[in-house]
């Protein structure tokens, strides 16, 4: 243990910076711009918080509309989700209400993918020379689930087919962005952060239908288990980590996480059954004696409390502080059922809360050495 790093810091790939006024067709003007972004992502993180505390930089999307797309404002482009879909070989448009897929390539759907690749030409010339992690954001297959829709406008857990085949889709479309940032930026090993914050309402049967008046029926723990499995094992690279998986904090959802085979879990502290020490962190502490790495969620703001909840939590676990080396810590603004379609500006990190998100890395670092 002694070995491990005090901590680690990453983001949730979202960096908030001031807007430009741009119109369709500004290529020039689009590629600075978010060749920028990535520069100040990497000045921020690419060194580390100090030299016990790694962080990474991200591939970052934005609130601002700092990028041109000309068939949709890019609130609704430069999305995990978007970028997510741009990656999958499946067809999808934007409707009104959301993403469809399955409906033949709409223009909000190659504007995705304009912009994906834009970005990876960006860090191309952004991040040469970079050798490390490298962050990006998507969301996980039930998540995928939840937030997009059929070409008859109903979420895809309405429709079992596409339930079963999206896990696998989202671990194609996850292999050929890691062999497209491999290729731009042959340094950086992808660090996959897969979002299924907002599972539990999904496993309790808590998503509503289009029309408002009924509810998709719950999605089993069996079934969430192998949802996960699918993408974990159909994704699995040697030559990067296996995805993080991010859930909500429960025991139900820890346990199918890691029978998913998980080697990566990551949830709020501040929120469901981790709120207060009892079953959950006994599971964490166990699953941690197995060798799996635990990441704790930190909204700006509440980072304190919530660095303060989980030392006390370990300390209610019998373990001494320094027995809490070698965390991870992700800075987050929102869950993925909150931005599922667009991403607005109080959903995404600002450059001065990554910074205060460093300097309690820091004070976390003291705490441990004390």
């Amino acid at each position: 243990m002694s070995s491990a790093p005090l901590a680690r810091l990453v983001t949730d790939s979202t960096l908030r910076l001031p807007a430009t006024s741009l119109t369709a067709g500004e290529s020039a003007v689009i590629a600075d711009a978010l060749m920028h972004r990535l520069e100040r992502s990497r000045s921020l993180l690419g060194s580390g918080v100090d030299e016990q505390i790694p962080s990474a930089p991200a591939l970052a999307h934005s609130a601002a509309a700092d990028t041109a797309t000309g068939a949709a404002s890019s609130a609704l482009i430069d999305t995990p989700l978007a970028a997510a879909l741009a990656s999958l070989d499946l067809t999808g448009d934007l409707a009104p209400y959301g993403w469809r897929v399955g409906v033949g390539d709409g223009l909000a759907l190659h504007a995705a993918r304009d912009h994906a690749n834009r970005l990876l030409d960006a860090a191309r010339i952004a991040l040469f020379g970079f050798d490390g992690p490298l962050t990006i954001q998507r969301p996980g297959p039930v998540a995928l689930a939840a937030a997009v829709f059929t070409a008859s406008g109903e979420r895809a857990l309405a429709d079992p087919g596409l339930l079963r085949d999206l896990p696998h889709l989202l671990a194609g479309g996850l292999a050929r962005e890691t062999a497209q940032v491999r290729e731009r930026v042959p340094g950086a090993a992808l660090d996959i952060t897969l979002d299924e914050r907002g599972l539990r309402a999904v496993q309790q049967g808590r998503i509503r239908t289009a029309s408002g008046y009924r509810f998709h029926p719950p999605v089993g723990r069996d079934a969430i288990t192998r949802h996960l499995a699918t993408v974990l094992t159909s994704s699995a690279d040697p030559s990067t980590a296996q995805p993080r998986i991010l859930i909500d904090a429960h025991t139900d959802l820890v346990d199918a996480a890691r029978s998913a085979g998980a080697e990566r879990i990551g949830l709020d502290p501040l929120s469901g059954q981790a709120r207060r020490p009892g079953r959950l962190w006994e599971l964490l502490a166990d699953a941690r004696d197995r060798g799996v790495g635990l990441t704790f969620v930190l909204a700006p703001g509440r980072e304190e409390k919530a660095l303060s909840h989980v030392l006390s939590c370990w300390r209610e676990l019998g373990f001494a502080p320094r027995e809490a080396r070698g965390f991870d810590f992700l800075l987050s603004r929102g869950s993925a059922r909150r931005r599922e379609q667009s991403l607005t500006a109080d959903q995404a990190l600002s450059l001065p809360e990554i910074e205060q998100g460093m300097r309690m890395m820091l004070r976390w670092g003291e705490r441990l050495e004390a």
